[in-house]
């Protein structure tokens, strides 16, 4: 990897080689982004990011991602680094532009975060704190039929005032 390929101004494609060459990532991601693009139309490229990012950070087993942006850099960035350090021969320019990277991050989680707070729809589902998708639901015509679930969840902490996405069968899970 090197660094001739600035996060502010990088691609999706880009974003993931990154993530590939620091072993954040693994080439089955790509797939599943893939046909989250075919389901979801006009995704924009800060809200894959953050999938990418959200994919990343559960091959740590983090089951979710915060919808809160200083919450989800943090988590981010602490992986980040890590990874540069243990992957990246030559790390003393990311190292160096450590605040200009993180800034890079907060532009890209911020934009990407409010996508999916409000939009994509046909891959994200709105639910409740231990809320579980109904087995099955009725038709026009009564006839009950199974539900298909989205690949993904957002949804409010008990807690906090913030919302997080999980993959669907992890919250599912829970």
């Amino acid at each position: 990897m090197t660094n001739s390929i600035t996060l502010s101004t990088c691609s999706v494609q880009d974003f993931y080689n990154i993530l590939l060459s620091l072993k954040c990532i693994t080439p089955i991601h790509a797939r599943i982004h893939k046909l989250l693009c075919a389901m979801q139309d006009n995704m924009s490229t800060s809200a894959q990011i953050v999938l990418y990012i959200y994919f990343s950070l559960l091959d740590d087993g983090n089951t979710r991602l915060p919808l809160d942006v200083d919450k989800a850099l943090n988590k981010w960035l602490n992986k980040f680094f890590s990874q540069l350090k243990l992957y990246q021969t030559d790390q003393t320019a990311w190292l160096a532009n450590r605040e200009s990277t993180e800034n890079d991050f907060r532009i890209i989680l911020t934009k990407g975060i409010a996508d999916l707070l409000h939009n994509y729809d046909r891959i994200i589902e709105d639910r409740k704190p231990g809320e579980k998708t109904p087995n099955e639901h009725s038709t026009s015509k009564h006839q009950a039929i199974k539900c298909a679930t989205k690949p993904f969840v957002r949804v409010p902490d008990d807690i906090e005032p913030i919302q997080y996405l999980y993959a669907t069968r992890y919250f599912d899970a829970k």
